[in-house]
């Protein structure tokens, strides 16, 4: 009985943290290219729209995903608040050393990877205005982690476009 309720209960969670966030972008969604860089809106609801920027990277054109990269806000931002940074991360990395985000070489932060699922692990993390006016003006960007087996990995952000992306969503 027990372990059943525990099941019921991953399964709930589960689907509250694949349906928290409308405007999350997820691959094979359409949105305005911009460089690199996608953007996209929900439709307006009592004045606020929730939009997504996001990058996809790949190890080849049409290949499996390597870094989903996705920064969520509301429109009209007000001083950056509710703005979000996910990342989807690829399966096989190390979950005892935090990716470490590097913005133009230089070191941002560590983020917490949250869980992982069958498409990857996912990281999420509130982004300060500091830290999107970073990432709107890189560029490019750097994260790093671990394999399972202890090897060092650098997934490449490319900046191209992101502050058109952003800027297409006012």
């Amino acid at each position: 009985m027990k372990s059943h309720f525990i099941a019921r209960l991953a399964a709930v969670i589960m689907a509250l943290m694949l349906t928290g966030n409308s405007a999350q972008a997820q691959d094979g969604v359409a949105g305005k290219a911009h460089g690199d860089w996608n953007a996209a809106c929900d439709p307006a609801v009592d004045g606020m729209r929730k939009c997504a920027i996001w990058q996809v990277i790949a190890a080849e054109k049409d290949g499996p995903r390597l870094l989903h990269v996705e920064i969520s806000y509301r429109r009209p931002v007000a001083a950056a608040d509710g703005v979000e940074l996910l990342l989807i991360l690829p399966l096989g990395i190390s979950l005892r050393e935090d990716p470490a985000l590097h913005i133009d070489d230089k070191f941002v932060k560590n983020l917490k990877v949250d869980y992982c699922v069958s498409d990857g692990c996912y990281a999420r993390s509130s982004m300060s205005a500091e830290l999107l006016e970073q990432f709107l003006r890189m560029s490019g960007a750097t994260l790093k982690v671990k394999s399972a087996a202890a090897e060092s990995i650098s997934l490449p952000i490319s900046g191209s476009g992101s502050r058109a992306a952003f800027n297409s969503t006012e």
